[in-house]
């Protein structure tokens, strides 16, 4: 189950949502990303790779 999570972004935006954008990510790709703060689980595509958020077995 992939999970929400509000990311360091692109520190230059001038919106904050791009700043500390929170998206959706899975387990893997949560790794390459700076976490600022954890969020709800969610079945909601991977925002890095596309995994759907279920078992991709």
């Amino acid at each position: 189950m992939n999970k929400y999570y509000q990311v360091y972004g692109n520190m230059l935006a001038e919106k904050s949502s791009e700043v500390y954008p929170y998206i959706p990510l899975c387990e893997e790709c949560v790794q390459e990303h700076e976490v600022v703060l954890e969020g709800e689980d969610t079945n909601d595509e991977c925002f890095d790779c596309g995994s759907n958020g279920k078992n991709d077995n």
